[in-house]
C-alpha cells in the first residue's frame, strides 16, 4: 500500500512539473510586437535590398531559383537595423532581428495577424524557413537605382 501511495505521489509530482513546463513554454512564445519588428529608431533611415535565390546543386549543374527578397532598414541610431522577407509578389513574409531570430507573419484564427518565432536560425536560414524554400539560400545585393520600392510607401 506504501509503494503505491509513494507512486501514486511521485506521478502527481512528475504531472505537475510537465504542466508547470508546458505553461511555461507558451508564455515563453508570446507573439512578438509587429510595430516593433517594422520600427527603426532614427531621423535618416537607410535601406538595403537582396535578392534571395534558393540554390540547388543536382550533378554538375547549379539551379538558382530567385524565390523573394531581404529587405533591410537600419538608421545612425540602430545600424543593425531590421529585416523584412517578402516574397517575388513583394507580400512581407516575416521578419529577422540582426542576431538571427527569425518571425514568421501567420493569420490568427479571427483573421488577426501575428509573428510566430522560429528561432535563432540566422539570416539565410531564416529567409529559408520563412519562404519555405528548398535546397540552400544565396542573397545577391541589389543596386539602389535598381531596388524596389519600399514596403507600405
Amino acid at each position: 500500500m506504501k509503494s503505491h501511495f509513494l507512486s501514486f505521489v511521485g506521478s502527481t509530482i512528475l504531472a505537475g512539473f510537465v504542466v508547470g513546463c508546458a505553461s511555461e513554454a507558451v508564455d515563453d512564445e508570446k507573439p512578438m510586437d509587429l510595430q516593433a519588428l517594422r520600427t527603426v529608431p532614427g531621423d535618416k533611415i537607410y535601406r538595403e535590398w537582396k535578392k534571395a535565390y534558393s540554390v540547388d546543386v543536382p550533378g554538375n549543374e547549379k539551379a538558382r531559383i530567385h524565390v523573394g527578397f531581404l529587405y533591410r532598414r537600419f538608421s545612425d541610431s540602430d545600424p543593425e537595423g531590421k529585416y523584412m522577407v517578402l516574397d517575388k509578389a513583394m507580400t512581407i513574409k516575416g521578419f529577422l532581428l540582426p542576431s538571427g531570430r527569425a518571425y514568421v507573419l501567420e493569420k490568427g484564427p479571427g483573421g488577426e495577424e501575428h509573428a510566430r518565432d522560429l528561432g535563432n536560425t540566422g539570416i539565410e536560414g531564416g529567409v529559408k524557413k520563412i519562404l519555405n524554400a528548398q535546397g540552400g539560400i544565396e542573397l545577391q545585393t541589389v543596386d539602389e537605382a535598381a531596388a524596389p520600392a519600399a514596403p507600405g510607401s
